[in-house]
């Protein structure tokens, strides 16, 4: 079986491993302690791995500035140097090539202190905090895993991984594999000979055509935008397709673990046989991001396709009828928008974040007023 070659430490009994709805019993240490993982990458598979088989290790959660994981609470870490002598103490045993993958803020942190010959370190960020979108739609991981399940690289999916995320705009990722504790252009010789062996079951995932997608490029200002897209279905039906709106000026490397961002979904179209819908509130002045996505019913997400829309000209979100002005007029619309009543068909009421119009836009126009 597959799952006797992989341990799965983590502080949960079950895990729905194939988004199924239905909590899979694949977890090996429920109750995780620094200990008890330090204990797992020296022993568990010392009999399994050697010279042509590596040692994979993944950690996803958070970490510290001064090179520390967090396994458990606030109390329960493991340093940069436990982890370095718990890595010494496999590859000793057993000359394996160790391929670690850091998920966490200040992954990068850790590269000096455990950089050694035979060993591939990857990590989502740099000595900075790692950002992520709130859906989870948008990590280093799943463009990194996507790629490695196509039997590429690891160098290829790194590079990849890399390139996506910042294309969007995030932190950008790092690799050591020549031991010199550097994430530079001199890595990548080792990382490029390895891949995820074993029997993968390749699955045709959905992806957006991008040759397809109709929007705009150049806007002067407006509050509606037409936008669409054809889809390359996959080997399941295509549950959604949507778009993330990232406004002109968003800082995606703060220390904002995560970010939330408009998102609209495109509804399918029969007779053009696309998904279509309308970007809206581009309030601001500038470049803004239009990152395409789709899924598949077993919740298998598509790559992202970045699109660049720039608006000329800033739009008040407090006009709301649209003359120019902010005043009284706009007041009562907003006091009706905000008690649930529908005004003019085809209105379009935007807040000042881009989202829908809520109660401080309104308390924005009252102050105004006075």
């Amino acid at each position: 079986m597959i799952y006797d070659m992989i341990y799965y430490s983590i502080n949960s009994k079950m895990i729905d491993i194939d988004h199924d709805e239905t909590p899979d019993d694949i977890v090996d240490n429920d109750k995780p302690s620094a200990a008890s993982f330090l204990s797992t990458i020296e022993n568990q598979f010392a009999l399994e791995v050697n010279e042509t088989t590596p040692l994979f290790i993944y950690m996803f959660g958070h970490g510290t500035n001064d090179a520390r994981f967090i396994v458990l609470g606030n109390d329960e870490w493991i340093g940069a140097q436990q982890l370095n002598q718990s890595l010494n103490i496999i590859q000793q045993k057993t000359d394996c090539v160790v391929v670690l993958m850091l998920e966490s803020c200040f992954s990068g942190a850790f590269i000096e202190s455990i950089s050694a010959n035979g060993r591939i370190i990857l990590t989502s960020t740099g000595n900075s905090w790692y950002n992520m979108d709130s859906k989870g739609e948008i990590v280093f991981s799943r463009f990194l895993f996507g790629q490695l399940k196509k039997n590429y690289s690891l160098k290829y999916a790194y590079d990849y991984a890399k390139k996506q995320m910042q294309n969007i705009g995030y932190s950008s990722p790092l690799l050591d594999d020549n031991g010199d504790g550097l994430s530079d252009e001199n890595d990548g010789e080792l990382s490029l000979n390895q891949y995820f062996k074993g029997n993968i079951t390749m699955n045709v995932t959905v992806s957006i055509d991008e040759n397809s997608i109709q929007m705009p490029y150049l806007v002067q200002s407006s509050k509606s935008i037409d936008i669409s897209t054809r889809v390359f279905r996959g080997d399941m039906e295509t549950d959604q397709v949507w778009v993330q709106i990232i406004p002109p000026d968003t800082n995606l490397t703060d220390d904002a673990e995560l970010v939330s961002f408009n998102q609209i979904v495109l509804n399918y179209n029969q007779n053009s046989q696309a998904y279509e819908g309308q970007l809206r509130c581009l309030n601001q002045a500038g470049l803004y991001k239009i990152i395409f996505m789709a899924n598949q019913v077993n919740n298998t997400i598509s790559d992202p396709v970045v699109e660049y829309l720039t608006v000329e000209k800033e739009t008040n979100p407090g006009d709301i009828n649209n003359d120019g002005k902010m005043d009284l007029a706009d007041l009562i619309l907003g006091l009706k928008v905000t008690a649930g009543y529908n005004i003019d068909e085809g209105s379009i009421v935007c807040g000042m974040d881009g989202f829908s119009f809520g109660l401080k836009d309104l308390l924005r126009i009252v102050s105004y007023e006075r």
